[in-house]
């Protein structure tokens, strides 16, 4: 199960179809969605291949992306994620 974290958590997701809109409603909340045709755009910008696709954002920075192959990958990505900025 999703647990929330004083993160920020953005999905890209590309589609305007029923799959889309699918995928959509299994994010749990808290988490943006962000769909086309700003989507495409942003996953092109960061020359990312195919969605969906999760970026954790902290103090303007990605810290850690993945692809989202099931639930499980957004839960790991949140729980295992490692800052950048190692002191």
């Amino acid at each position: 199960m999703y647990r929330s974290y004083d993160i920020n958590v953005t999905v890209l997701l590309t589609g305007n179809d029923e799959l889309a809109d699918g995928l959509a409603s299994m994010i749990p909340e808290g988490i943006a969605v962000i769909r086309d045709p700003l989507a495409h755009q942003v996953a092109s910008s960061l020359q990312i291949q195919s969605t969906p696709f999760a970026v954790i954002v902290s103090e303007g920075q990605i810290q850690n992306k993945s692809y989202l192959f099931s639930h499980q990958t957004l839960i790991q990505l949140t729980q295992n994620r490692i800052p950048l900025n190692l002191a």
